[in-house]
């Protein structure tokens, strides 16, 4: 096991302080897939708007959300249960 300890060395020339603080560009790193939840929350408020029932708009969002999407929730658990259902 090593224990040294390796360091570059950079000119001051090519070193720069960003104007930016860390936690703004750490925060505006998550901000696409913020975006992209939201977006799929007011599509599944407007579907449930159109098809005019009392479902919850999460429940809707569950439904439209593949397993591909790598999210918390998705269809394949309602699939399973109507399944069980039809049988």
């Amino acid at each position: 096991m090593s224990l040294y300890v390796n360091y570059v060395f950079l000119p001051a020339e090519l070193c720069f302080v960003h104007p930016l603080p860390g936690e703004l560009v750490r925060g505006a790193q998550r901000l696409p897939s913020i975006m992209r939840r939201v977006e799929s929350m007011l599509l599944a408020i407007e579907l449930k708007n159109i098809i005019n029932y009392h479902i919850p708009a999460s429940k809707i969002l569950e439904a439209l959300t593949a397993a591909s999407c790598q999210e918390t929730f998705c269809y394949e658990r309602a699939k399973l249960l109507g399944d069980a259902y039809l049988k």
